[in-house]
């Protein structure tokens, strides 16, 4: 047995993540670039809690030593000259970071957002919440922008810590823009920058596990929301946003880690989009950064590393989707079960 598969075993029997050859690799990989645990786990792209077992394995094998950092021992060094681990090397766009779109146009309103949401309230455990950062937020509006999706168009947020519906009002571009969110300080936030900017959003509190009533029941052509990252979750964000559109090739837009979900998971949400009759259209890597959140040390994640040092850059990052409705779309408006709805064996960050 290899000395990958061996450990991927160890890691999978310890961990309950199901674990790779290829997974191990791409932590070495990681390793062998920084010794920062968080910029670890977004090199990695691997699930947090698979990451941090396979780094106490390696310790107890003598392939890292752990001083406030995780550091290669010579026996470390010598495992990945052995395997020929080689240096990952990404060549992003360094105008848009890799995101594949020209925000220059949207000057102006990425500095009146930046401005807007300074007062915002800040992310509670409670509701797994985290925002991305405002260039993301902007950034995502553009590219909806860019593919037909908020000119003229009814638009719902179903989940808003990212403030999408105040920077999708600001464009004067869509028809009507309305929100849901369980968190009475977002909505009644939103409301009021609405209020103050005349931007007619229409904001209110309701728990998305929760059956839509029916004024929101097939009444708008594009939906943004960003999932919890667990198979009950992502089942009630998205089967609500299919809840809400018109009908067939309407929008969706959601985002997801690998931070949190393994290939194999994103394989079960990918299933029931098709189960759906639901298309993706796009998938872009890295397309939203997330400002670190103030209660990193209440986490789970907290718990697993290895040494114990607050994030001092954007770690934790996700992958845009965007997917269209086919003739004959499937969505339930139905009750979601409570269980694990926020957090599974993957998870980490509530």
């Amino acid at each position: 047995m290899s000395i990958l598969k061996e450990i991927a075993r160890i890691v999978e029997e310890r961990s309950g993540i199901i674990t790779y050859e290829r997974s191990i690799y791409r932590i070495l990989q990681a390793i062998k670039m920084t010794n920062d645990i968080w910029e670890i786990v977004s090199i990695a792209e691997e699930p947090l809690p698979l990451v941090t077992e396979t780094i106490n394995v390696l310790k107890e094998r003598g392939f890292v030593k752990i001083n406030n950092g995780i550091y290669l021992t010579e026996n470390g060094k010598k495992l990945l000259q052995d395997l020929e681990v080689e240096d990952l090397i990404e060549y992003k766009c360094k105008t848009c970071n890799g995101k594949g779109i020209d925000l220059e146009q949207f000057k102006n309103l990425y500095e009146e957002f930046l401005e807007i949401q300074k007062n915002r309230p800040e992310p509670v455990r409670e509701y797994d919440q985290g925002y991305i950062t405002p260039i993301s937020t902007v950034a995502r509006v553009v590219f909806a922008t860019s593919r037909g999706d908020i000119k003229n168009k009814d638009v719902i947020i179903l989940g808003d810590d990212d403030l999408v519906s105040i920077a999708v009002a600001l464009t004067n571009l869509a028809k009507r823009v309305v929100v849901l969110d369980i968190d009475k300080r977002l909505i009644d936030f939103i409301k009021n920058v609405s209020n103050d900017y005349n931007l007619d959003i229409e904001a209110f509190v309701f728990d998305l596990r929760e059956p839509l009533p029916d004024e929101y029941v097939k009444n708008f052509d594009t939906f943004i929301t960003d999932p919890p990252e667990t198979l009950p979750g992502f089942k009630a964000f998205i089967s609500k946003g299919l809840v809400t559109l018109k009908g067939e090739r309407c929008a969706g837009y959601f985002g997801l880690t690998r931070v949190e979900s393994s290939l194999n998971k994103w394989l079960e949400f990918q299933k029931y989009l098709i189960e759906s009759n639901v298309v993706i259209t796009d998938i872009i890597k890295d397309f939203s950064e997330y400002v670190n959140w103030g209660f990193v040390e209440e986490t789970k994640a907290w718990k697993l590393i290895p040494y114990k040092k607050k994030p001092d850059t954007y770690w934790y990052k996700s992958y845009l989707f965007r997917i269209e409705t086919l003739r004959g779309y499937k969505a339930e408006n139905s009750r979601i079960s409570d269980e694990a709805f926020y957090q599974d064996v993957e998870g980490s960050c509530t």
